[in-house]
């Protein structure tokens, strides 16, 4: 019994419900969030729920974000080991632009809502700040650099070309993924290849 005299009601169906609806809520938000939108009000319609429920699930705009963003950077991450273990670097180059902009075809939405979003909230301030370090760690796996090295020539532009950003102008330009893939690809080796040439 509880302080009202009332037995706690727990069952597993509203449980699971309630999990479906917070997450038709954090997912309603990131479509929403890519496309410039974050109002809750448009947010709970969008997710197909009353204000008040997406309230229940959310007491703020900062607590729905932060639950847009944990874990970011967890593919990325894993993707600088794999980077790393190739022998040659074009491979290695090749191999970090096509994980990489495979994940964003797929997550594009969340990483354009970590950038867009970043100077008004916290959660995804820290959110942006780690794709940026997994990003930055990647190309450091490209070019094969110490993490306490100073980056190697052209490594600055290779982070800035296997951003979201640059995938996202890339295939805003009309490029297919393979086409974004291949132009980064190729500006990313003329940019490694230009200190070896002088």
């Amino acid at each position: 019994m509880t302080s009202t005299g009332k037995r706690p009601y727990h069952s597993p169906y509203r449980q699971a419900a309630a999990q479906r609806t917070r997450q038709a809520i954090v997912t309603a938000a990131l479509r929403l969030q890519a496309q410039g939108v974050g109002e809750l009000s448009a947010v709970a319609a969008e997710a197909g729920v009353a204000p008040p429920t997406l309230y229940r699930h959310f007491a703020s705009r900062e607590a729905l974000l932060a639950a847009c963003a944990p874990d970011l950077d967890t593919p990325l991450t894993a993707l600088a080991a794999h980077v790393r273990a190739v022998p040659e670097r074009g491979a290695r180059l090749l191999r970090a632009v096509r994980g990489l902009y495979a994940l964003y075809e797929r997550n594009g939405a969340r990483l354009s809502a970590a950038w867009t979003l970043r100077a008004g909230s916290p959660a995804m301030e820290a959110a942006a700040a780690r794709v940026e370090e997994a990003i930055t760690a990647i190309a450091a796996s490209v070019t094969r650099r110490a993490p306490a090295a100073e980056p190697a020539p052209g490594e600055l532009t290779l982070v800035g070309l296997l951003s979201p950003l640059t995938h996202r102008a890339l295939r805003g330009a009309g490029l297919s993924a393979q086409g974004a893939v291949a132009q980064a690809v190729g500006m990313a080796t003329t940019t490694l290849e230009a200190p070896r040439r002088g």
